[in-house]
């Protein structure tokens, strides 16, 4: 399958490489009345005004150069590997009130407190645009769950929480 990549940038993108933008402060809408050259009415009334406006705009791209975002993109365009690893490790504690109602379901609710520590870094071609990074936090989840016993000592489980995790599913073994 192919991967697909959408970049939206703003007019500081353009600006690093010497190119005027429209809103800054001396921009082009400070030069010239916006009606007058960027509009379906301005067209209607003078087509020459308009073409010469944006014809100005490519001429002045011939002496400008790309800059680093432009060659990112570039090449991201063109090809290359690039992979990102992000590593998400929580640290923390767990309380919960259990009731159970029906036979072999083990029904619970509670609290998790504690400590988000996050890394990712780059592999391949991606490693020149981007340095490894760590941070790390305190986090909190509220779940509601519920464990069935298919033996005295084997179960699986499912959960569903708010914070942390969305939902978790697995086995649940009895010591």
């Amino acid at each position: 399958m192919k991967k697909k990549l959408v970049v939206t940038s703003g007019a500081g993108m353009r600006a690093e490489s010497g190119i005027a933008t429209f809103r800054d402060m001396g921009g082009m809408w400070e030069r010239h009345d916006i009606s007058e050259v960027a509009t379906p009415q301005a067209w209607k009334k003078n087509p020459q005004l308009v073409m010469d406006f944006y014809n100005q705009r490519r001429k002045q791209l011939l002496s400008c150069t790309p800059n680093r975002g432009h060659e990112i993109i570039a090449e991201l365009v063109i090809g290359g590997t690039y992979e990102w690893k992000h590593t998400t490790m929580i640290i923390g504690v767990r309380g919960a009130l259990h009731y159970q109602f029906i036979n072999k379901l083990d029904t619970y609710g509670g609290l998790m407190l504690g400590y988000n520590i996050h890394s990712s870094s780059a592999i391949g071609d991606a490693s020149k645009y981007g340095t490894p990074s760590s941070f790390g936090g305190f986090d909190w989840e509220l779940f509601i769950g519920g464990r069935y016993y298919f033996t005295d000592n084997i179960g699986a489980f499912l959960e569903l929480g708010y914070g942390v995790a969305v939902a978790n599913v697995g086995v649940t073994f009895k010591f």
